[in-house]
């Protein structure tokens, strides 16, 4: 089970990389955009069906969309102010390697596990995340999909959002 990750785009890649720490050791995952296109919309519809903005009608961008709107901005602000940086995961002294082929997502209505898998090499990481913990590491994402120019679009509005400053003025990676 990870207990801290790093991600970062490399240019040289064009991915992803994820370096992880767990008590078994390091391990480095690659993450392709088109996979990370599969998989974040699953991500973003989770956290739209939790917490306070799934309440009542504008759940589901029912009668009030800006107040449901307004709601996931205030909760993924949130979690960005509870954000701490810490020093990066290294990805040179990784134990595996590998070039996640699948992931998988379980849930229950407080938290998610993804389970990121090489199957060609038969490495498997379990990331286990609150809804706080996965909407802090989205805005890495989303900061790495910038930097990296590929397509926005399915990037929800209240994520792309960054409430009391600029994308400069948090890290570029989660800890």
């Amino acid at each position: 089970m990870l207990e801290r990750v790093t991600t970062e785009f490399v240019a040289a890649e064009d991915r992803l990389r994820l370096a992880g720490v767990s008590a078994e050791g390091r391990v480095v995952l690659w993450l392709t955009r088109r996979l990370l296109e599969r998989l974040l919309p699953a991500l973003f519809a989770w956290l739209e069906g939790t917490g306070p903005a799934a309440d009542g009608a504008a759940g589901a961008m029912g009668a009030a969309p800006a107040l449901w709107e307004f709601q996931q901005q205030w909760a993924q602000s949130a979690a960005l102010a509870a954000l701490q940086a810490g020093p990066p995961v290294p990805a040179d002294a990784a134990d595996a390697v590998g070039l996640v082929t699948t992931v998988s997502v379980a849930s229950s209505a407080a938290a998610l596990s993804l389970t990121f898998m090489d199957e060609a090499q038969g490495l498997e990481a379990v990331l286990p995340m609150s809804a706080a913990n996965l909407r802090q590491w989205l805005q890495v994402v989303w900061r790495q999909y910038v930097r990296a120019e590929w397509p926005l679009e399915l990037w929800p509005a209240w994520l792309r959002e960054e409430p009391g400053g600029s994308a400069g003025t948090r890290p570029a990676y989660l800890h």
